[in-house]
């Protein structure tokens, strides 16, 4: 029963498996429609995983806590990704012609 136990409340390796999916998706290396089955085959591969070092005598709660302290930074890293690649326009676009960074000598380069 203890093994049943363990394996069925090991919601912190769901949670990175999810995150690691959206983080594929996130790259363009899963498609939508492939998400749901990467997603179930890594959760299928990590019950096995889990269950085997369970076997061994590993402590899988470690690897619990350990697994949903990856997917929470994980998450939270990853919601900021969009937000990273779209500061260079944006600042760009901002400050562009404004005289409070320094001097640009390149209107000068272009008129000579």
């Amino acid at each position: 029963m203890g093994l049943i136990v363990d394996v069925g409340s090991l919601l912190g390796v769901m949670a990175l498996i999810v995150m690691i999916v959206n983080a594929l998706k996130q790259f363009g290396l899963v498609h939508d429609g492939q998400a749901a089955q990467v997603s179930q085959g890594l959760q299928a591969l990590a019950v096995i995983v889990i269950v085997g070092l369970q076997y061994a005598g590993v402590d899988v709660v470690l690897i619990e806590h350990v697994a949903q302290s990856i997917a929470d930074l994980g998450v939270a890293l990853l919601a900021l990704v969009p937000l990273f690649m779209n500061l260079n326009s944006l600042f760009h676009d901002g400050v562009k012609g404004l005289p409070l960074i320094g001097f640009s000598y390149s209107e000068q380069r272009a008129n000579s």
